[in-house]
Parts: C-alpha cells; sequence; structure tokens
C-alpha cells in the first residue's frame, strides 16, 4: 500500500473546505435573498398605505382632505397644507411607478385605481398636480394624465 503523504492529505482537505465554504455561500446568498423579498414587499405596503397614514397621523391633513372632498373653500394655510400633502402623494406615486419601469413591480402590483379614487374623492388634486407635474418624469406625467386623471 501507498503512504499518501501529508501535503497531498492537507490538499485534499483544503478544496473539501473550499467546497464546502461555497455551498455554505449559496445557502447564505438565498437566504438573504428571501430575506430582500420581504423587506421590498414590506416597502411596497409601506408606499401602498403612506397617504393614509400621513392623515392618520396628523388630524389637521386629514380636515384639510375633508374639506377638499366636500367642496368646501380652503384657507390659504389649508391650500398650503394640501398641496405639500399632494406632493408628497405625487412622489409616492412617481417612485412605485419608477419600480414598475424598473421591472421591480409587476402591473398588478401598480395601484393605479386607488390613485384615480383619490384623484376623483379629492377634486382639487388635479390643479395641484398641474401646477406641479413639471418637477416630474415625462413618462410619469404621461402615464398619470393618461390613467389616473383621463379615467
Amino acid at each position: 500500500m501507498k503512504k499518501i503523504d501529508l501535503g497531498l492529505t492537507i490538499s485534499i482537505l483544503a478544496n473539501v473546505g473550499v467546497i464546502a465554504g461555497i455551498v455554505f455561500l449559496a445557502l447564505e446568498l438565498q437566504q438573504n435573498n428571501s430575506l430582500l423579498a420581504a423587506q421590498a414587499r414590506r416597502e411596497q405596503l409601506d408606499a401602498r398605505t403612506a397617504a393614509g397614514s400621513v392623515e392618520l397621523n396628523n388630524p389637521d391633513v386629514a380636515r384639510v382632505n375633508y374639506k377638499v372632498q366636500s367642496g368646501e373653500e380652503l384657507t390659504p394655510y389649508e391650500y398650503s397644507r394640501f398641496v405639500t400633502f399632494a406632493i408628497y402623494l405625487f412622489t409616492n406615486w412617481e417612485w412605485q411607478y419608477d419600480e414598475y419601469q424598473a421591472g421591480i413591480l409587476a402591473g398588478d402590483d401598480l395601484p393605479v385605481a386607488g390613485w384615480t379614487i383619490r384623484a376623483q374623492t379629492l377634486p382639487q388634486l388635479r390643479q395641484v398636480w398641474e401646477e406641479t407635474k413639471s418637477n416630474r418624469s415625462p413618462g410619469f406625467i404621461q402615464f398619470v394624465e393618461e390613467n389616473v386623471f383621463n379615467r
């Protein structure tokens, strides 16, 4: 029987260790991908509920939005609050649209129906859109005008 020298044994063991390390790394990457997917789903949920959270956490914004919905005239302060809320809303929508364009969100994940309802229940939203849309990307402007305001 041949004797296996010490160097060859160490080399074989090292190669087995490298292979085991690669397997463990692949398992770790798979776990990280699952975690990232869960985190992305949570961020999408947060984006969908963000406007509602603003209204829930800020009675002033809720009152202003109620006045807009009921057609009451706004004071300059209230209109300023509404404009700030609308810009926040549009920024949130644009982020979701950009994620959709990048292929991160599927078409079903883009809540256009919710945006349309928001636009219908807050009639002055269209006015703020017209005043501020120049700050948005052309693709987003076209998408919102075709799918939200002109439905």
